[in-house]
Formats: structure tokens, C-alpha cells, sequence
């Protein structure tokens, strides 16, 4: 099986208001999500079983990479493996959605390449246990988005 390559985009908040802040920390905002063309570089290779990653050390140990955990919840214990291999143009930290675009990628990536046949509505639920804002990444059009960032209105 041949590896496959995904771009994982970055966004911008073309509006952002804080409304709120709840107990846990989490600020409640209204946003207007934009996909931009500024994209990390994502190849996917299949392994027998395992999740290896590929990355800039300044992104830390595997466990706590976004991309890593996509995987490790798509793919299970006992599923097939891959390795990850980012190369990152998405500066770490710069408010642009980097590690949440990547594991959208991935979730999107890996049932491309093994056939999963999962859902947008699946994809979706899932991408939403790794972060609020992962789930617009699924999908490359403009959204205002509500709450922490999970409650996503398109705007086609």
C-alpha cells in the first residue's frame, strides 16, 4: 500500500469576541473561522501495527501531539499501524490552528487510506474528543463558531 499526502490548513479569526468565561478556564467566544493556504505537510505510511511520528522536537514527546492522538483514535490498539511524518509550516503556538488542522488530517487521512469508509458525522464526533476547533478542519469553508469552538455554522 502506497503512503498518502495531506495538507493540513491553517485558519484565521476573521472575528473573534470573547463572551464569557466558564469554571474550567475555557473562554466562550463567537469567531469567524477562515481557512487559509498556509498548510502543513503531512505524510501518511502504512505499518503493520504502531503509531510512529515524525516531527520538530520543539512540538515535545509524541503522546501529547494532536497527530499522534488522531491516529491512536482512529486507528485503536489493535488496528493497522502508520507513521507520521509532518513537516510543519504552521508556526507551534501562533493562534492559527496548526495542531488541530493536523489532526484533522489525519482522522481524514487515515480513512482515505485504509478504507474506512467513516463518515463526515463520524469524523466529526471524533475530531471533537481531540479539540473544540479540530472538527472545522474537516472541511475547508468559513464557519461562525460558537462556545468553545465547538458548535460550528457553516457558511457556504
Amino acid at each position: 500500500m502506497a503512503s498518502l499526502k495531506v495538507l493540513a490548513y491553517a485558519k484565521l479569526h476573521l472575528v473573534l469576541r470573547i463572551v464569557g468565561r466558564r469554571e474550567d478556564g475555557y473562554h466562550l467566544l463567537q469567531s469567524l473561522f477562515c481557512a487559509v493556504d498556509l498548510a502543513d505537510e503531512i505524510e501518511l505510511e502504512p505499518l503493520p501495527r504502531g503509531i510512529e511520528i515524525v516531527a520538530p522536537a520543539e512540538l515535545g514527546p509524541p503522546e501529547g501531539n494532536l497527530a499522534y492522538r488522531a491516529a491512536k483514535l482512529l486507528l485503536g490498539e489493535n488496528g493497522p499501524g502508520v507513521r507520521i511524518v509532518l513537516r510543519k509550516r504552521i508556526p507551534p503556538g501562533a493562534g492559527l490552528g496548526g495542531g488541530s488542522s493536523d489532526a484533522a488530517a489525519v482522522l481524514a487521512g487515515l480513512n482515505l487510506l485504509y478504507g474506512f469508509r467513516k463518515s463526515a458525522e463520524e469524523l466529526k464526533n471524533r475530531a471533537a474528543k481531540l479539540g473544540a476547533d479540530v472538527p472545522f478542519f474537516l472541511g475547508r469553508s468559513p464557519a461562525w463558531v460558537e462556545g468553545i469552538g465547538e458548535r460550528l455554522t457553516p457558511l457556504d
